[in-house]
Formats: structure tokens, C-alpha cells, sequence
């Protein structure tokens, strides 16, 4: 799963059961330098609470006892394998896109909020930055790189879908005129842009660079591993697979990312 999702790979994870309640910084004021006489203001700090609760993860599949008998030896393994990767695909879309808890007059089931969900909706989006279609440039990079605050540098990475970064991405070409997507060859020629990592990652819609510090700025809480159980219906000579698991998750801080994606309409 990590491999095909690697910001689902890369964000914070937690063991906690039940409901997970963390405490992260608001507003804090600075340091001041004094001399003796003076005596030292009061800071000011406030904090707010992220609370993830257990969202179910399930995908279920029937197979009849006929077709178990009559299919050759890798037929089960290719089935559990598919079960697995439809999880993946969940976890991956939910650590990314993720719509969250439902409020009030939505209908939809409890999901991770997404790293891209909760920057779109942020009052006046300010650490998302848009592009027309075809014409990435040097200074769009910059631009959404300079939204990052300089405490989350270390660990950034990029992550895109595949016709993200050969189209996009890999056309844009420096003040210099060579181009910013380079192999890492003492990194095995992984691609890195700006000193950041590029990660392909499905989840991504097509437009989206997503420039994040996954594990410090997006956090998930695992009640439940993905598991699979199975229920033999002896009438019906059928057996039904069903995977399961219960996750949550939520960003930490916005300024441990920053989102390009295409403008509206494209």
C-alpha cells in the first residue's frame, strides 16, 4: 500500500483504541530579550484539539464453492491481493481527499479529512496556489514552496499522480533553462525537485502537486489493522471475504504544506 500511496506511507501513525484526542499549538508569542530591570510580559499561548474517531474501512466479496473448486491455485491469493489494494486505494484517498465527519445536512459516511480537503477549505485557501492547464512554470514552484513555514523544510516532499509529474512537472525548466525534475542518482535516480523528494502517489487528481511534510503535518490513529475474515453460507454454497478496518485521520498544521492544482473549470 505504501508503495502505490507513499503520503499514505509517510504521515504519523498512532495504535490508540477508542477516540484519540491531541492538543496542538494555536498562537504562540515570541521570546523577548530584556534588560534586568524590566520585568518579562506575559506570554500568550492557545492551543487547539484534534479528535479522530474510528472511521470503518470495509470491502467485502463472494465467491462460490464451485468456481473455489474448479479455479487453479492462484485464484484465492488473486482475490485477497484485489481486496488489499481496493483497502489501499481507501486509505490512500482518505489520507489525501478524505471528506471527513458528515455535519449538519450532508449524508455521507465518516471518513479521514484529507490533507488536500482541509487546505480547500481553510478561509481564503492561503497555502493553495493555482495554475492554468499546460503552463507550470518556475515561479508557480517557488511560489507554493515559499507557503511552507521554514520549520517543516526538513522531510518535504512532492506528490503527484503519474500524469502529474511527466506532463507538468517534468516540463518546467529553471531561469537557466534546464529542468527542475532531476534523477537522485546516489538516491537510487529517484526524481527530486528543488531538493524535494517527488513521490508518485495515485491518490492525487491530475493538477495537484502537493508539496507536505506528511509526517508532521498530517496525523492518523489506527484502531484496527487491515484484517480479513471469512463466512462459509452452506445452503447457498457460497463464501463471502470481507476486509476491515478502522482508521482516522486529520492534518496537524497547514503550514506543513502547500497545494498547486489546476484553476477552476480546467
Amino acid at each position: 500500500i505504501g508503495e502505490i500511496y507513499p503520503y499514505w506511507n509517510d504521515i504519523s501513525k498512532t495504535y490508540v483504541n477508542g477516540i484519540l484526542t491531541m492538543i496542538k499549538a494555536d498562537t504562540s508569542t515570541d521570546a523577548a530579550w530584556y534588560d534586568e530591570a524590566t520585568k518579562t510580559d506575559d506570554g500568550k499561548e492557545t492551543f487547539e484539539t484534534m479528535t479522530l474517531n474510528g472511521c470503518e474501512l470495509s470491502r467485502a466479496i463472494t465467491v462460490s464453492w464451485k468456481l473455489k473448486e474448479m479455479a487453479m491455485e492462484e485464484f484465492l491469493p488473486y482475490i485477497q491481493k484485489r481486496m488489499a489494494e481496493k483497502m489501499g486505494a481507501a486509505l490512500g484517498y482518505g489520507s489525501t481527499h478524505g471528506k471527513g465527519q458528515p455535519g449538519a445536512g450532508e449524508t455521507f459516511k465518516a471518513e479521514p479529512m484529507g490533507v488536500v480537503t482541509a487546505l480547500e477549505k481553510e478561509i481564503n485557501t492561503p497555502q493553495i496556489a493555482e495554475y492554468a492547464k499546460g503552463t507550470l512554470g518556475y515561479t508557480d514552484i517557488i511560489t507554493a514552496r515559499a507557503k511552507v513555514k521554514s520549520g517543516y523544510a526538513g522531510g518535504l516532499s512532492i506528490y503527484a499522480n503519474s500524469n502529474t509529474i511527466w506532463t507538468e512537472l517534468a516540463n518546467v525548466k529553471d531561469q537557466n533553462g534546464r529542468p527542475i525534475l532531476i534523477a537522485d542518482v546516489a538516491n537510487g535516480g529517484a526524481f527530486k525537485v528543488l531538493g524535494m523528494a517527488v513521490k508518485e502517489d495515485d491518490s492525487m487528481l491530475d493538477g495537484e502537486i502537493l508539496m507536505s511534510n506528511a509526517s508532521r503535518g498530517y496525523a492518523a490513529n489506527i484502531n484496527k489493522e487491515i484484517s480479513v475474515t471469512l463466512e462459509e453460507h452452506v445452503k447457498d454454497r457460497i463464501t463471502d471475504y470481507c476486509a476491515y478496518a478502522i482508521v482516522d485521520g486529520a492534518m496537524v498544521t497547514s503550514k506543513a504544506h502547500a497545494l498547486l492544482k489546476y484553476k477552476a473549470g480546467e
